[in-house]
């Protein structure tokens, strides 16, 4: 679990950010799981710690308010793994991108364990966003299957969602 997000009535969104290990040399960083994203955008700092090079292109990338903004990105690839070594995949001409604009809000991860009692048995972690390297898009679907979920046993049919975690297949949400 890593980040949050939250609204005028202090609903909290925790941002599936899970540990993760680059390939080329070895980084381990944190990826943020954005199923959100049709692409995949690392950091140019992480490609150069990896010693990676591409092509330099142009790419506008938008928002969710539509307003899209041009950036100059690099096109990279890279093999992944999750931080146990038990899930491989590639990361093929994904895009390289100077920052993220993420929201700089955390959460306390205790706290939200005692608050939501189904929570105690599931190892969780918190993440400073500063530590995600990688955005993994719905272009990398592997990484983004969910494996199994846990629900708080009174949890409602319509999914309460505040209540729910997930395990992915490069690590627990």
């Amino acid at each position: 679990m890593g980040s949050t997000v939250t609204n005028a009535i202090q609903c909290v969104t925790m941002l599936p950010t899970v540990p993760i290990i680059l390939k080329a040399k070895s980084v381990s960083t944190f990826a943020l799981l954005d199923t959100a994203s049709e692409v995949t955008l690392v950091k140019n700092s992480v490609v150069e710690n990896l010693g990676v090079s591409g092509r330099i292109e142009p790419m506008e990338i938008d928002t969710v308010n539509g307003i899209g903004r041009p950036v100059m990105t690099r096109r990279v690839g890279f093999g992944a793994e999750s931080s146990d070594g038990t899930h491989k995949f590639i990361i093929e001409e994904d895009r390289a991108v100077d920052s993220f604009n993420l929201t700089k809000r955390s959460v306390d991860l205790p706290t939200l364990v005692k608050r939501w009692p189904h929570l105690g048995d599931v190892p969780t972690h918190s993440t400073a966003i500063e530590e995600v390297s990688i955005l993994i898009g719905q272009d990398h679907p592997a990484a983004l299957e969910v494996f199994e979920s846990w629900y708080e046993s009174n949890a409602t049919l319509n999914m309460d969602l505040d209540k729910t975690t997930i395990e992915r297949t490069i690590g627990l949400l």
